[in-house]
């Protein structure tokens, strides 16, 4: 009978250990939550984590097609967006991702080395998704991602975006 209270104590201790541990990864992980590279709620904007950096334009404009709807990117100066254009023209199947962009996947998966991540998509973001090789189009801001990468930006024919569907061709075309 006197083992009983040494059994409860020792459960007693090993339920608040257990709480403690609970409460710890709680704590870790709303403190990951309040990073630099985390969506601002209130007014929908981004920041980018002090490391990384925002390619600037090369200038090289590509359009976006299918058989009814037009879109116009400008991509970014990053190696990735440069491996994407080594590979047009191409035409892809693209389909609606999650209710916020499009995506589809080229022949091959496109090289990320050295370029920076974009992290949280914003509208009219042109992106590459490293682990499964697709790009991505965004109609709608998107959660923080580590593995997505800039490409450019959608600067003509956002509006045609949610029906952008199908067979859907990339061309490299000239400046106006």
């Amino acid at each position: 009978m006197a083992n009983k209270p040494k059994i409860a104590a020792r459960l007693l201790v090993g339920l608040a250990l257990l709480l403690v541990a609970g409460a710890l990864v709680l704590a870790l992980m709303a403190t990951k939550d309040k990073s630099p590279a985390t969506v601002s709620q209130g007014n929908n904007a981004t920041e980018t984590p002090p490391n990384a950096t925002k390619e600037q334009n090369s200038g090289t404009r590509v359009k976006i097609s299918n058989d009814r709807h037009e879109l116009f990117a400008v991509l970014n100066d990053s190696p990735t967006a440069r491996d994407f254009l080594s590979m047009l023209p191409m035409t892809i199947a693209m389909k609606d991702y999650s209710g916020s962009g499009k995506i589809g996947y080229p022949d091959r998966k496109l090289s990320a080395e050295g370029a920076p991540a974009r992290i949280a998509p914003a509208v009219g973001g042109f992106t590459y998704y490293a682990p499964y090789g697709d790009i991505a189009i965004w109609y709608t801001d998107f959660a923080p991602e580590e593995s997505l990468f800039e490409l450019g930006e959608i600067t003509e024919g956002l509006e045609n975006l949610k029906n952008l569907e199908g067979q859907v061709t990339f061309e490299e075309v000239a400046d106006r």
